[in-house]
């Protein structure tokens, strides 16, 4: 876990696996990482592998508070069977002040119980771009879901997985010249390719 700070801090991880995490009880956020409010945290280069947060963020949680500052930011990371009720790879809540961003990075077979198998960003400002989605799912926004500014990913589903009732899967996201396999999903410059052609 990150702790609070009172002043602007940049926190940096790079190259780290974050495996098998729990993050359960009175603080059920982040069971790879938690991070706070006034922090910038950098992720590089790292795997959050089966990951289980009973609330927000099963790889990564950005909860806000009354600064409503802080961010994200990912790149070039692998998220892979991480779970949360929102969020089953990151989770960011309340956070407006800054964006949060991920670059270069996978997603594959995330979960979530209610919002954004990858991605969810409660009340805050995200952005997706240049990573690769392959079978996430919840019920509200496969991929991502709330303020998720999607461009320029790869978005998958593989023949044996059926994306839940939200058939976009990018629940309140904005989605801008992405491919995906899910042709429901296409719009402002999107493509379509099928499973087979992804090999």
């Amino acid at each position: 876990m990150i702790w609070p700070s009172e002043h602007d801090l940049t926190v940096s991880i790079n190259s780290l696996h974050f495996r098998n995490g729990r993050a359960t009880g009175t603080n059920p956020y982040g069971a790879g990482i938690r991070s706070h409010p006034n922090v910038t945290l950098n992720v590089n280069d790292s795997f959050f592998v089966n990951n289980h947060a009973d609330n927000h963020g099963g790889g990564i949680a950005l909860i806000g508070g009354s600064s409503n500052s802080g961010s994200v930011q990912v790149a070039r990371s692998t998220f892979y069977k991480n779970r949360a009720e929102d969020g089953g790879g990151i989770g960011v809540v309340g956070i407006t002040a800054h964006a949060s961003n991920v670059s270069n990075s996978t997603f594959v077979q995330n979960s979530a119980t209610r919002n954004g198998g990858a991605i969810n960003g409660s009340f805050s400002v995200m952005r997706a771009s240049n990573s690769t989605f392959v079978d996430n799912l919840a019920p509200q926004g496969g991929d991502t879901s709330w303020v998720v500014t999607m461009k320029g990913n790869l978005i998958a589903y593989s023949s044996s997985v059926t994306p839940t009732t939200d058939v976009c899967n990018l629940s309140g996201s904005t989605p801008v010249n992405n491919v995906s396999t899910t042709t429901s999903c296409l719009a402002n410059g999107e493509t379509a390719v099928t499973v087979g052609s992804l090999a």
